[in-house]
């Protein structure tokens, strides 16, 4: 609500100058008179009197509106309610204890408790905590607050609290007691200019040891399960930087204990920074890549330096099919980017007009390409990627054959644009989800948790908020259907249900991943990366060795045993598979013995056990702490097979705990506010919710801008010009 008053008199601010204005009325009115001394004798010199004062109140009015005539009026602003937030961070970092000392989370409801803000009960004030996302906290429960959330992400708590302020409120300060342990790993700059633009300064709190802490870590950012021999492989590493703004570092390289690489790196002042290295293998096997990064001068922490990982290498290449009924640019780009992989042998059908299709085969040996109609025929294929409408390609039967493939055969299916055909009951038998009809518009992506821990989506993560990953420009509705697995997101508007981008589902033996997004293939345009660099190209070829991890490569020999994935989560279990070319092949069980690098004894055993597929025998085992491992088994024919994983500890709330301080310091700064200490808590609350009355609004209003001049000015020219013609007048 607004009210209205004149605070001062009538001024002008003519669109001219005024003596080019006077110079111009002056001339005018010099010719009317000239013009109507001329018509006197025709007319009578009263008619002509009329015709001249009628002209001249008509160019007076026009004169008034070119002088521009204003004056100032004040609006008065009705004010707002005041309202601020203290955010308390609940992630398993602050159930650390600095210095023995009691652990963050106490300390931070410490403060918050000496402050008297909770006992005085003010109006305005709201408890939120915050880990994953922002969730706000009643008084009664505040006490029983815990630190147990498995990750931080600061920047979406603060955009869920930056739309906290219901409608007549104003949000006058967001107060993070936190220790900064970010991992969303968003530019500050980017969270601050949000809350700026809200004018909703953000005051940090450091919960932790006082003193700037120095940290450099470093973990592996995406691997590939395996490749093809004398293939380049890229290995990307994440660095995480604390308190080591411009220092140079030396980063290392190990292939089986020997250095083959080394790379000087000068960092500025970004949080995290991502190195890659090419590698390639000429022969098939199993390869260890260890990471080394120099430590800084009084760093908190040596554990975290060094990162290890397996690269499993096939002389196999990997057979695709792609299926597209009605292509996009999203399968343009696809297809380009699997065709130039050189481990990739492509055969794709594309439907671009009724009864006309467009059939390529990268390998031209194999001869015409004609689609499978059997669930063996799909079974030559690694995995079938299905675009929209593949209906017009694929009959009943075959739709119903590549259903067979996934359930019996373990074959893997990826849904990329959606639902692959309406009213398909074979298709909807193997889907991760439920589609719905609706496609929602431009929207960015959020990896979920459980995605996180997977190399392809770890990949999204690590370049969520930059230029490299693009948002999307719509998604397909849809629900998760039981056992499905939503590994990606969608960050929607204000209070609207979260969308599923990737979902993932087993269904019987084999696997089906669905992308309901549409427009992720403007991620593999970024000028600064070389063909085949761009997130887009590397998301793919994750993905799909991801995808077919666990199908067994065609080797020649009788047996074959495969994990799952060959680096591994400390919450995640491994899948150990043995598969033979027939059944008679295999025993009633085998047993396995693991082993810890550095121990003698293994560690555990299991016994692999034949499942669904009589031609498989699988086993499980979760390992109990990070580190090397080789699983050794001896085989029916008796040689030892020997398997190597590694174990790594993928909670980083626990191995990364330093104080953030900078991070702290830049956020609240370029938000408009600043960082605090713990006696500022109370009176910083107190002063932000005081509610002033806003200075009134001041502006200039025209005074000419009304109907009854526009009226008067055309009522006199058009009365001149009747009367004229009247007497015969032009």
């Amino acid at each position: 609500m607004m009210s209205f008053s004149e605070t001062s008199p009538v001024f002008f601010d003519p669109v001219l100058p005024i003596p080019l204005l006077v110079l111009a009325g002056l001339t005018l009115a010099a010719l009317t008179i000239y013009t109507y001394l001329q018509d006197r004798k025709s007319v009578g010199i009263l008619s002509c009197l009329i015709f001249t004062l009628l002209r001249f109140f008509a160019l007076l009015g026009i004169f008034f509106i070119l002088l521009n005539p204003q004056h100032e009026v004040a609006k008065r602003i009705q004010s707002l309610e005041q309202r601020v937030i203290i955010a308390v961070d609940t992630s398993s970092s602050m159930a650390h204890a600095d210095s023995g000392k009691t652990t963050r989370i106490d300390e931070a409801m410490e403060i918050i408790g000496q402050s008297g803000l909770i006992q005085s009960s003010l109006n305005g004030l709201d408890i939120y905590a915050f880990d994953d996302g922002a969730r706000p906290v009643a008084t009664k429960a505040f006490s029983q607050l815990e630190a147990n959330g498995q990750d931080t992400r600061i920047h979406s708590s603060i955009s869920t609290l930056l739309t906290a302020a219901r409608n007549g409120q104003a949000l006058a300060g967001i107060i993070l007691l936190t220790d900064g342990h970010d991992f969303e790993l968003v530019n500050p700059a980017r969270t601050a200019l949000d809350a700026r633009n809200r004018q909703s300064p953000i005051y940090t709190l450091p919960i932790g040891s006082q003193t700037t802490v120095r940290d450099a870590a470093i973990h592996i950012a995406s691997y590939k399960p395996y490749i093809f021999s004398g293939q380049h492989a890229r290995i990307d590493v994440a660095l995480r930087l604390i308190g080591c703004e411009y220092e140079d570092f030396t980063l290392e390289l190990y292939r089986e204990g020997k250095r083959i690489q080394q790379r000087h790196v000068a960092v500025g002042d970004e949080l995290q920074r991502l190195e890659s290295f090419e590698v390639v293998e000429d022969t098939p096997g199993q390869f260890a890549y260890e990471f080394r990064l120099s430590p800084v001068r009084n760093e908190v922490t040596l554990e975290n330096n060094q990162a290890t990982t397996f690269l499993n290498v096939s002389n196999k290449k990997i057979n695709l099919l792609l299926v597209e009924g009605s292509p996009y640019w999203d399968t343009n780009f696809t297809l380009r980017s699997l065709w130039s992989n050189e481990k990739f042998m492509v055969d794709s059908v594309t439907a671009v007009a009724p009864g006309k299709q467009i059939v390529m085969r990268k390998d031209l040996s194999l001869g015409v390409l004609t689609l499978p109609e059997t669930a063996e025929g799909f079974d030559a294929y690694d995995c079938v990627l299905l675009g929209k409408d593949v209906d017009r390609i694929l009959n009943t039967a075959q739709q119903q054959a590549l259903s067979d493939y996934v359930q019996n055969y373990g074959g893997t299916v990826i849904f990329m644009r959606g639902e692959p055909a309406i009213n398909s009951e074979s298709l909807a038998e193997i889907s991760p989800m439920i589609w719905g009809k609706d496609v929602s518009g431009y929207t960015d992506l959020e990896v979920n948790r459980q995605g996180r821990t997977q190399a392809p989506f770890e990949l999204l993560n690590l370049h969520s908020g930059q230029r490299t990953l693009q948002p999307v420009f719509g998604f397909q509705s849809g629900e998760a259907r039981p056992l499905t697995t939503v590994l990606v997101g969608t960050q929607q508007a204000r209070d609207s249900k979260p969308g599923i981008s990737m979902a993932h589902r087993r269904s019987g033996l084999g696997q089906v991943m669905a992308i309901a997004s549409t427009g992720f293939w403007r991620s593999g345009f970024h000028a600064e990366l070389p063909d085949g660099a761009s997130l887009f190209d590397q998301f793919w070829d994750n993905l799909i060795l991801w995808m077919i991890s666990a199908r067994s490569p065609d080797t020649g020999s009788d047996y074959m045993v495969l994990l799952n994935t060959a680096n591994l989560a400390l919450d995640q279990t491994l899948h150990i598979r043995m598969s033979a070319a027939s059944a008679g092949q295999l025993p009633a069980g085998l047993p396995i013995d693991l082993f810890k690098d550095g121990r003698d004894e293994p560690v555990d055993r299991i016994v692999l056990s034949q499942g669904e597929n009589p031609n498989s025998l699988t086993g499980a085992y979760t390992p109990k702490e990070p580190g090397l491992y080789h699983a050794t088994l001896a085989l029916p024919d008796g040689s030892v097979e020997t398997l190597r994983f590694a174990v790594y500890n993928n909670n980083r709330e626990a191995t990364e705990i330093s104080v953030d301080r900078p991070y702290l310091e830049r956020l609240a700064q370029q938000s408009g506010g600043r960082m605090i200490e713990r006696e500022e808590l109370g009176p910083l609350v107190r002063e932000l919710l005081i509610k002033e009355e806003p200075e009134p609004l001041k502006q200039r209003e025209p005074v000419w801008d009304v109907y009854w001049l526009a009226l008067a000015i055309a009522g006199l020219l058009g009365l001149d010009w009747w009367i004229r013609r009247r007497s015969g007048l032009c």
